[in-house]
């Protein structure tokens, strides 16, 4: 063989060699789960160095084991460097997974750090909304956050009773069912804002459900960001946090620190003027036959 030709393809093997040698795995970081439903949930990861080689693809891989691959459900998320996200779909509810990122070169895939996380219980959410179980008899389940909050220290919105909408001015002058007998009314979407406003399952609780909450659960006067509230345990030690957001009357909140709860059950004595409303403050809490005309704060309870 030519002595050139002999040269040239033991040159060209020994720098192909030395470009493969050079070829690490990519390094790839996992990011947080987002978006977690009862059946999906969002997370991604950031490919911060190719390895000297092409980044052939990347995304995530999960499973209910630890430490997936990508022989388990992924993702693709094309080539290159950077942040990407994904979609996990079809998922189970109530099940804890657990992924991480990939990506892959020439010389083979590598893995971002292992993230758990657990889906939703479907009967937790009803149209868009957490509620929590906290074990009672009933079954019932009461909402995270006040009709109108985003969180659940927010105090939400403020409603005379049976009235949909919020108002500038809570008084006689502007209640709309002056000398008007209404029944309780919930799950009736003509007087309930939870009904109305979150939809068929959801709906404002009863006198007596207010009443099962504080049979079987215990109340604890405390802050959550600094807003004063209730923190109401169950016996499964679930709980939920109502914030002392006071009652407006007239044009201005009054009493912030102390919880006014409308219920959708009329005063039964026959005062026309009142209903049911479950009071709290630092040291007690009870049902208030409290003036109709005030604006209340609603916490929603589902089935």
């Amino acid at each position: 063989m030519n002595k050139k030709i002999l040269l040239s393809i033991v040159l060209f093997c020994t720098l192909f060699l030395s470009c493969v040698k050079d070829v690490e795995k990519p390094t790839v970081v996992t990011g947080e789960v987002s978006s977690i439903t009862n059946n999906s949930a969002i997370c991604g990861g950031n490919v911060t160095s190719d390895g000297g080689g092409n980044i052939m693809s990347k995304g995530v891989c999960w499973s209910v084991n630890p430490n997936p691959t990508i022989e388990d459900s992924r993702t693709d998320c094309g080539s290159g460097l950077g942040v990407f996200f994904s979609d996990m779909t079809d998922l189970k509810e109530n099940t804890t997974y657990y992924v991480r990122a990939y990506a892959t070169n020439e010389t083979g895939t590598n893995y971002g750090n292992d993230v758990s996380f657990m889906t939703m219980d479907l009967e937790c959410f009803s149209n868009g909304h957490e509620f929590v179980d906290l074990g009672l008899p009933s079954g019932l389940k009461w909402a995270t956050c006040n009709v109108g909050a985003a969180k659940p220290d927010g105090y939400g919105e403020y409603y005379a009773w049976g009235e949909l909408e919020p108002k500038d001015l809570y008084s006689g002058s502007t209640y709309l069912y002056n000398k008007v007998d209404l029944p309780d009314f919930s799950g009736d979407p003509q007087y309930d804002v939870a009904r109305a406003k979150w939809g068929a399952a959801c709906r404002m609780p009863t006198r007596t459900e207010y009443e099962e909450l504080m049979e079987y659960c215990t109340w604890e006067y405390t802050t959550l960001n600094n807003v004063g509230g209730c923190k109401v345990t169950g016996q499964n030690g679930n709980y939920i946090f109502l914030p002392g957001a006071g009652t407006i009357w007239d044009t201005g909140v009054i009493f912030e620190g102390e919880g006014y709860y409308l219920t959708t059950t009329p005063e039964k004595d026959g005062w026309n003027c009142y209903m049911c409303s479950m009071f709290f403050n630092k040291d007690l809490h009870h049902i208030l036959y409290y003036e109709k005309t005030n604006g209340n704060t609603i916490r929603p309870v589902t089935e």
